[in-house]
């Protein structure tokens, strides 16, 4: 999915999650940095929403942190580098309602980065869902696309076209 601001796009990814923690399924946010993770923590708490944040600062409590994000109704934000090499596992009760459901927030350079944490979702037989956001606003663009075609791709609301675009030139 997306969206002309990074504005219009975080505030699309809290719809998500709140739609989806109805359901009981436990998400999973991935960002880029540490930044992200705290701006999405915020625009989740203030509506209501508890979540663990988990971005490499705190290390000695990320794998806890990530081995619980696959419990019933449980939102993480994670930086992509955070929780690397942990295990989420989910419980019945989560894979009838549909197991994990993983957040790209943010496009990277490497393809390969989206991939791995799009992989956290549906492991080993498990249900699971993915889902990527990203605005024109987001570094992957900004830094890979030249201006005018940012604008072009804008105008004519191709943005997924836009996203694997600058995702070439990262590459």
């Amino acid at each position: 999915r997306v969206y002309r601001t990074e504005a219009a796009k975080y505030r699309a990814l809290a719809d998500e999650v709140l739609a989806l923690r109805a359901t009981e399924r436990p998400i999973l946010v991935g960002t880029r940095s540490i930044s992200a993770s705290e701006r999405i923590a915020q625009e989740l708490q203030h509506r209501g929403v508890d979540c663990q944040v988990l971005n490499a600062v705190r290390h000695s409590d990320e794998a806890t942190i990530i081995a619980g994000a696959g419990r019933a109704g449980r939102v993480t934000i994670s930086t992509n580098m955070a929780g690397r090499g942990t295990d989420i596992k989910i419980d019945r009760k989560v894979a009838a309602a549909g197991g994990l459901h993983v957040i790209v927030s943010e496009p990277h350079e490497s393809k390969r980065v989206d991939r791995q944490l799009m992989g956290r979702a549906a492991r080993q037989g498990d249900p699971g869902s993915t889902v990527r956001f990203a605005s024109f606003e987001d570094e992957v663009f900004l830094r890979f696309l030249p201006a005018i075609v940012q604008r072009a791709l804008s105008a004519l609301q191709l943005g997924r076209f836009a996203f694997l675009c600058a995702q070439r030139r990262a590459s």
